[in-house]
């Protein structure tokens, strides 16, 4: 029927004892219950452990895994090497096993959003990195793409020699005249 309605109320319109619809109510509640993921995930766990026993066996064997690269026709001496594939692949499936079982509770929460405390500037904390850094440069004055080298070209080691020492302080004038030096030397 509909939620708010008493269980004397339902009893009387379908005509059976309370304790019938309370029994019924119930169950539901208890089916509800039995279908929700910590149920799953407990069932999954109960498993695992029953089952334990054999992965170990079964791990441990894997671990040991060998193939055979060579038989001798004469003889019939085979030779083997260590199978790494199959004892990498031994390890991460029992590596997806553990992942299976481990709770799921609360751990360690990486916070995915851009948020340096700045919401009281006009920008929100749902806003992403580039969202935040547009808004940025545009309250500097500055349009979105300016400043950016599009052309993929790389800049050269002597021309960025060049401009760092230009940033220093330094200029090219001074390096005329150590080479204006250099000639009245020879002189």
């Amino acid at each position: 029927m509909g939620k708010g309605i008493s269980v004397e109320e339902i009893a009387s319109m379908e005509g059976v004892a309370p304790t019938t619809v309370q029994g019924s109510i119930d169950c539901m509640e208890h089916y509800k219950f039995s279908m929700q993921n910590e149920m799953l995930h407990m069932k999954v766990i109960e498993t695992a452990l029953e089952q334990m026993d054999g992965v170990k066996v079964v791990f441990r064997e894997s671990m040991k895994a060998k193939k055979v690269v060579y038989v001798n026709a004469e003889t019939g001496k085979v030779t083997e090497v260590a199978d790494t594939a199959m004892r990498l692949k031994a390890v991460e499936t029992l590596r997806g096993f553990m992942e299976t079982v481990q709770p799921k509770g609360p751990g360690i929460q990486l916070n995915q959003q851009f948020n340096n405390g700045s919401a009281g500037a006009g920008i929100s904390s749902g806003m992403s990195f580039e969202a935040v850094l547009r808004k940025k440069r545009e309250e500097r004055g500055m349009v979105n793409g300016q400043g950016i080298n599009e052309s993929g070209v790389e800049e050269s080691v002597e021309d960025s020699v060049a401009r760092e020492f230009a940033e220093f302080g330094g200029d090219e004038e001074d390096e005329g005249d150590d080479s204006d030096d250099e000639d009245e030397g020879d002189e």
